[in-house]
Formats: C-alpha cells, sequence, structure tokens
C-alpha cells in the first residue's frame, strides 16, 4: 500500500494534505495581522474625532458664553433705558409744576402791581381764550375724561420729505427739531399761537391719546415728495384708506423747485397737480417751496426764495 518506504521517503516533500495544512495554519495570523491594523485605524480615528469633539465643546462653551455676556449687556441696556425714562419723566414733572408755580407767582405779581385793570384793556382772540380754557382742562385731565373738539391735522408722508416745514409755514415759526435724515417729530408737541402784545409756545407731553383716523373733524394733509419719483411711495394708499372720497384731503406737493431741476418730463408735475397721476382723491392740489435746506433762514427768507422760484419757473409760469 502507497509503495515502498524509499518511495514514500522522496516523496514526502511534496505530500498533498500536508502542502494543505500549512496553509490553513498561516490564515489565522494573516486575519489576526489585518484585525489589528484596522484596531489601529479605528483607535486613531477615534482619537482624532473626540479631539475634534472636545474642540466643537470647547468652542460651543465660549459661544454660550459669549450669548449669556451679550445678553447680560442687553439687561444692562434696559435697565438704563427704562432709569433714563424715569429720570426724564422725573424732571418733566419737576418742570411742569415750576411752569405751574410761576404761572401763579406771575398771577400774584400782577394782581399786586395792579395790572389787573390793564389786562382787561388787552383785547383777546378766540384763540387765546380757548388756549387758556385747554391749559385749565390740561390740570384735571387725569381724573376727568375732558377732550377739546378743536379741528386737527394729520401730516402725512415719507421721511425726509419736508412734512415739519410745511407745519413751520403754517404756523409761520421755526419751532420744531430737525435732523440730518433721523426721525425728529415722532414725540408730540404742543404749540400755543396767538397774537397780540406777547405769545407763549408750551411744549410738554400730554397723557390724553387721540384716535385721530376716527374724528370726524380732522384734516389729512397728504403731503408728497416732488424731487423723488411719486410712485415710489406708499403714502397715497394709506391716505385713501383712511379717507376714500377725499373730502378731508388735502395734496401738498414739497421740493418742486428740485423737481424742475431733476425731473426730465415737467409734465408729470402737472399731471399731479391736476390729480391724475395718483390713485387717490383730494380737496386740493399744492405746490410749495419751503427753503432750500438751510437750517439758518428764517420764515421770511423762505417765503422770498419760493416767491423768486415760482416768478422764475418754467411749470407755473
Amino acid at each position: 500500500m502507497g509503495g515502498s518506504a524509499e518511495e514514500r521517503e522522496k516523496a514526502g516533500p511534496f505530500c498533498g494534505p500536508c502542502h494543505h495544512k500549512a496553509g490553513v495554519a498561516l490564515l489565522p495570523d494573516l486575519l489576526r495581522m489585518r484585525l489589528s491594523q484596522l484596531e489601529a485605524e479605528l483607535q486613531e480615528k477615534t482619537d482624532h474625532f473626540t479631539k475634534e469633539l472636545a474642540s466643537v465643546v470647547h468652542e460651543n462653551a465660549d459661544l454660550k458664553q459669549k450669548i449669556q455676556s451679550n445678553d447680560n449687556i442687553r439687561e444692562k441696556y434696559e435697565s438704563l433705558q427704562e432709569e433714563l425714562m424715569q429720570v426724564q419723566l422725573k424732571y418733566q414733572r419737576e418742570i411742569e409744576r415750576l411752569e405751574k408755580d410761576n404761572k401763579e407767582l406771575r398771577k400774584s405779581l400782577m394782581l399786586r402791581a395792579g395790572d389787573k385793570v390793564a389786562r382787561k384793556k388787552v383785547k383777546k382772540s378766540l384763540i387765546d381764550m380757548y388756549s387758556e380754557v385747554l391749559d385749565e382742562l390740561c390740570d384735571y385731565d387725569s381724573s376727568y375724561d375732558t377732550q377739546d373738539h378743536l379741528p386737527r391735522v394729520v401730516v402725512v408722508g415719507d421721511q425726509s420729505s419736508g412734512k415739519t416745514s410745511v407745519l413751520e409755514m403754517v404756523a409761520q415759526a421755526r419751532i420744531f427739531p430737525r435732523g440730518a435724515g433721523e426721525m425728529m417729530t415722532r414725540a408730540p408737541v404742543m404749540v400755543t399761537l396767538s397774537e397780540g402784545p406777547y405769545h407763549i409756545a408750551s411744549f410738554k407731553d400730554s397723557t390724553r391719546e387721540f384716535d385721530l383716523t376716527k374724528e370726524s373733524e380732522l384734516a389729512e394733509l397728504r403731503k408728497e415728495d416732488g424731487s423723488v419719483d411719486a410712485e415710489r411711495s406708499n403714502v397715497t394708499d394709506l391716505v385713501s384708506q383712511m379717507d376714500p372720497q377725499g373730502k378731508r384731503t388735502i395734496f401738498v406737493l414739497t421740493k418742486v423747485d428740485l423737481a424742475e431741476e431733476n425731473l426730465a418730463n415737467p409734465d408729470r408735475i402737472r399731471k399731479i397737480l391736476a390729480g391724475k397721476l395718483f390713485p387717490m382723491r383730494a380737496l386740493g392740489y399744492f405746490a410749495v417751496v419751503t427753503g432750500r435746506g438751510n437750517q439758518e433762514d428764517s420764515i421770511q427768507d423762505i417765503k422770498d426764495y419760493e416767491e423768486s422760484f415760482f416768478s422764475s419757473s418754467r411749470i407755473f409760469k
């Protein structure tokens, strides 16, 4: 069986089953080596991701700290703003008290000086008398629901379109604040205008609130800046919603001097003033020039400039 011993010895190195067992013995070693390599790579990537995660956590902590710091700054700012408002209210009340004391003192001094008869000789206008009544009502307005019914004007227009200048020309006095593109007339301003040997103007806050869109006697003064494209403004839609029939609206086109200089088609100004360009109704359409933008100009300087412009204008001749 299987040949002689000599033959088996010669054929030993080339025995098939023995060669197969040696190959099987090497396979686990290769697998263990590859597994070790994979474990090393996995550990390296794990260490890398751990460092990245630690960096992200650190950055997140810094971000949370910055957010907390910003929140603290915002709270301090709001606290200081509230404190400033309280101080302003305090001084406003003190000013009102001093004004009232000064008024009473003046009355007392006038009575002592025997000026009572002289005061009766001064003829007071209806506005003066109504203003005195309003001053008295303001003292009791916090306790009683008092309300006057004088006609009011709401001036509607884009920012820096000349609303303040129009009001000053109506009042014939430069009394309102101004700012370079900033909204300066958002706070209510109380002004008393009168004709006589004296003039008193009072500026103070009022606790009374008005719904200006519902008062039947309210007049709306619709203002449009003629130096810019009128179609860009949404003021027309706003006024039309409040007064669709145009029974309380007056259209005022400002800065027509700049419009005449900058617009290529002057017929647009004529169409605006004829009520043909805007989808709105108004009692009348007016063009005005309220100065050259110089805050130092007086009312008379502005009137002279306006008269000079309209006398030489190509459009309004």
